[in-house]
C-alpha cells in the first residue's frame, strides 16, 4: 500500500495519484532483501553460463590444443632454430630425420661428381648399427648393412656438413685444424691432403678444388 506525503490518505500499490487530495504519489522502491535476491540469481546464472562455455571449448578442443603438448614434427615447430652444428652445408630434411635418431655418422665419405653438376653424394656409416646411409643432393637414396672395422672416435671432430665443393685446401686445413701430408692418388694424379694416420683423406681436382673426403679409412666395399 501507498501512503499519500501531503495528506497520509492510504492509496493501492497501484493508484499513481491520491484518492484523497489528488497529489501525485511516489513510487516505493521495492524492499532490499527482494532486490539482492534478484542480485544473487544474476550471478549464479552468469556463473553457470561461464562455465558451460569454458567446458564446450575444453571438450572441444579449442582450449586443450593450447596446452596440449605438441607432438616433435608437427607445424608448430616449424621454424625452430636447428639443434645441429650447421657449417657450410646445411644438412637436408631427410638428413636432418637421420641425425634426430642416430646423431652424427662415425664414419663418412662425401664426394662431388663434377660430371653431373657437382651432385652431391654422401655415403654417413654407423658403427653401433652396422649400416650405411645413402644420400644424393641431401635426398634420402638407398642404405644397406655395412660392418664398420674399428670406428673409434679418432681425434678430428668433423661432421659432413663442415665441407662443401670447391673448397681450397686451406680452407679444408682450417677446419682440420691442422696441415695435412699431400700426397697424388695414382691413377687419377689428383691431389690428397692425408691428416692423421688417414683418418681423413681429401681429394681436390687440378684446380686445387674439393671434389672429395672421407673420414676414417673402411675396409671392405664402402660403395
Amino acid at each position: 500500500m501507498k501512503t499519500c506525503p501531503d495528506c497520509k490518505k492510504i492509496n493501492d500499490d497501484s493508484s499513481s495519484y491520491c484518492i484523497g487530495c489528488g497529489s501525485a504519489l511516489a513510487k516505493q522502491a521495492k524492499p532490499r532483501s527482494f532486490r539482492n535476491f534478484i542480485i544473487a540469481i544474476s550471478l549464479i546464472f552468469s556463473v553457470v553460463l561461464m562455465g558451460l562455455i569454458v567446458l564446450f571449448f575444453l571438450t572441444s578442443g579449442g582450449l586443450l590444443d593450447i596446452f596440449r603438448p605438441q607432438a616433435a614434427g608437427s607445424p608448430q615447430d616449424a621454424g625452430k632454430e636447428d639443434t645441429f652444428r650447421e657449417g657450410l652445408y646445411n644438412a637436408s630434411y631427410d638428413q636432418k630425420k637421420i641425425l634426430s635418431t642416430f646423431g652424427y655418422p662415425d664414419q663418412f665419405m662425401v664426394l662431388f661428381d663434377e660430371g653431373d653438376g657437382n651432385k652431391r653424394i654422401d655415403s654417413w656409416m654407423y658403427a653401433d648399427m652396422e649400416a650405411c646411409f645413402l644420400f644424393e643432393d641431401g635426398a634420402y637414396a638407398d642404405s644397406s648393412d655395412y660392418m664398420v672395422d674399428d670406428a673409434g672416435t679418432g681425434k678430428y671432430d668433423i661432421r659432413p656438413c663442415d665441407f662443401a665443393y670447391g673448397m681450397a685446401p686451406s680452407e679444408v686445413e682450417a677446419v682440420l685444424e691442422e696441415e695435412g701430408r699431400e700426397s697424388l692418388e695414382q691413377s687419377t694424379g689428383l691431389k690428397l691432403l692425408i691428416f692423421g694416420d688417414g683418418e681423413v683423406i681429401c681429394i681436390f681436382n687440378d684446380m686445387d678444388r674439393l671434389i672429395g673426403i672421407s673420414k676414417n679409412i673402411l675396409k671392405g666395399d664402402a660403395l
